[in-house]
């Protein structure tokens, strides 16, 4: 990696509040964090947790942030001098508006509250709302982001099937997109109007420029969270929109994207994802290099709006600091992480990657949250525990052994009842001390779901096969009486 190449100036951290939302004092405490480890904006996504009126206030969760709260973190961001800009999904993602009763035939699968139908007239008319709404808690903004991706419910109902028999199914996302487009800039002209990128890659040079044409600045968002970007997207892409746009943004991660359960944040993952990107940038053409102005660090709490929550953001804030570094550098090494590691105040250089059995010891950092993760490595040893027992389960006491040749070997179980009674015994004992710290960092939704989807429901589980391994250690001890009796 050629630590002199150019770094990419503008850096936006992705705030994913449809996710354990942290509480607004907490927002509050870390912005300046982020600032002073090298981001240079905010991009807010807010989903159900935006404080919606009127016929929409059905759509806010029951702990949504206030009006209030919103201004509070708009003056803070512009305090630092940073960029605030509002995320609004205006085609997929938008369960959380769909899943309603009122809004259900919007949809353009009945089944699925994905996505919205392009060809219903009365789409555009709540799309125009949900804007406005979140526009008018807003102030003094240069961008807006208006999603588009992952429209995976698209040209599927009557309507839309109808018409793209005249026009092609890309013609009809572009139509929509559109839409959206020319309401933002005939409203708020000086606005420049962001969209991910992923629905229109394979588009043809001539669908780009009409995209590009729709405003005065429409800046696609190239996204992909993987390890290694070699050929993960079409060939010449970047140079057709380099061509198209005058500006283009990339995306990588800082959590959200190792798994839609994961826990505990890999940091080498999203590191060689940042790495990836500064070595793809800098083998772009020169031209369209240039025109690589911001990467979007984001950082997902949910797959999506009916997913499990996967990393919370206090324990993946070590592995921002990381990724806002190797953006600043252009290069990640050992001094790098060292340096981190003590302006997050570890006393040793942070743990990268989690290890079963690993030492738990006062290494975990003075920055806002930083005790959660001692507690995350708590459920990660119980988790590695009851995969051990799962282990002995499948291979010692499988169907064949048990009701067949009726024929276990009691060690197995003995060991794998060990270790599921050591499991227990930790979410026995960290469940209340870690309910109470989630509890200063998060509402009360976001505390009970945490706690039944991540310290009740594995309980359950060990619980579950525990009882399991006893039945079997039953049957196996009143087959050898009956041995010993013959």
């Amino acid at each position: 990696m050629n630590k002199q190449e150019k770094q990419i100036r503008q850096r936006i951290v992705h705030l994913d509040l449809k996710g354990a939302p942290p509480k607004i004092q907490y927002l509050l405490r870390i912005v300046p964090l982020i600032r002073q480890w090298g981001a240079t904006g905010i991009l807010v996504e807010y989903e159900d947790t935006f404080p919606f009126r009127d016929e929409l206030s059905f759509i806010s969760r029951k702990c949504c942030y206030s009006s209030e709260d919103i201004r509070a973190l708009q003056d803070v961001v512009r305090t630092e001098g940073m960029e605030f800009i509002p995320l609004i999904q205006t085609f997929g993602h938008l369960e959380y508006v769909l899943k309603h009763k009122e809004h259900a035939y919007l949809r353009e699968v009945k089944e699925n509250p994905m996505s919205i139908c392009p060809s219903n007239d009365d789409s555009m008319p709540l799309i125009k709302s949900l804007i406005e709404q979140i526009m008018g808690e807003h102030e003094d903004l240069g961008f807006i982001h208006i999603g588009g991706d992952e429209v995976f419910c698209f040209c599927q109902c009557k309507a839309c099937i109808h018409a793209c028999k005249t026009i092609s199914k890309q013609n009809l996302y572009l139509t929509h997109m559109r839409k959206v487009i020319d309401f933002v800039s005939s409203k708020w002209p000086s606005l420049k109007i962001l969209l991910w990128d992923d629905m229109f890659r394979e588009f043809s040079l001539c669908d780009l420029e009409e995209l590009a044409s729709a405003a005065e600045c429409v800046i696609p968002v190239v996204w992909s969270y993987v390890d290694n970007l070699t050929d993960i997207f079409p060939k010449h892409m970047f140079e057709k929109f380099g061509e198209a746009f005058e500006e283009i943004w990339i995306a990588s991660s800082f959590k959200g994207s190792a798994g839609p359960t994961c826990d505990w944040t890999p940091i080498p993952h999203y590191i060689n994802n940042h790495l990836s990107w500064i070595s793809l940038v800098n083998q772009l053409p020169k031209e369209t290099k240039k025109k690589v102005r911001a990467v979007v660090v984001t950082g997902w709490s949910r797959y999506d709006h009916f997913a499990t929550l996967c990393e919370l953001l206090p324990s993946a804030l070590p592995c921002l600091a990381m990724c806002l570094a190797t953006l600043k550098e252009n290069y990640f090494d050992d001094e790098i992480h060292k340096k981190v590691s003590q302006n997050l105040g570890y006393l040793r250089p942070i743990q990268l990657e989690y290890k079963p059995f690993m030492q738990l010891d006062d290494n975990c950092g003075n920055f806002p949250g930083s005790e959660i993760i001692t507690y995350l490595t708590h459920l990660e040893l119980a988790k590695h525990h009851i995969k051990m027992a799962e282990e002995r389960k499948d291979a010692w006491m499988d169907t064949w052994h048990i009701e067949v040749k009726k024929d276990v070997n009691i060690c197995h179980t003995d060991f794998a009842c060990s270790m599921l009674n050591y499991a227990l015994q930790i979410y026995e004992n960290v469940r209340s001390p870690l309910q109470e710290c989630l509890s200063f960092h998060f509402d009360s939704d976001t505390v009970e779901e945490f706690i039944v989807v991540k310290v009740n429901s594995p309980t359950n589980k060990a619980l579950d096969m525990l009882a399991f391994m006893r039945s079997i250690k039953a049957i196996c001890s009143r087959t050898a009486n009956v041995e010993e009796q013959r």
